[in-house]
């Protein structure tokens, strides 16, 4: 025997989750945007603020952007403990 109301349900079900399926695509649109431009937006505007430059893009009176690193001494104990 079969019952008319599970086709209904079938296809409202089919309705509904294809809504939900737009709707959660829409939602993270959303959400991921405004997470992004409010999190690196107001660590720029903070940045731009106390005038620090984390790159290192400004260039100065200098020839170059090259920066010296010192030596590192390679030794057995630091071999051992890389990290």
């Amino acid at each position: 025997m079969k019952y008319p109301m599970n086709s209904i349900f079938k296809t409202l079900k089919k309705w509904w989750m294809a809504f939900a399926h737009a709707l959660g695509w829409l939602n993270t649109r959303i959400l991921l945007t405004l997470t992004y431009t409010i999190a690196f937006g107001i660590g720029a505007i903070v940045l731009a603020f106390l005038g620090k430059d984390l790159l290192r893009r400004k260039f100065t009176n200098q020839q170059s952007y090259w920066m010296d690193k010192e030596p590192i001494q390679h030794t057995p104990e630091q071999a051992q403990r890389q990290f």
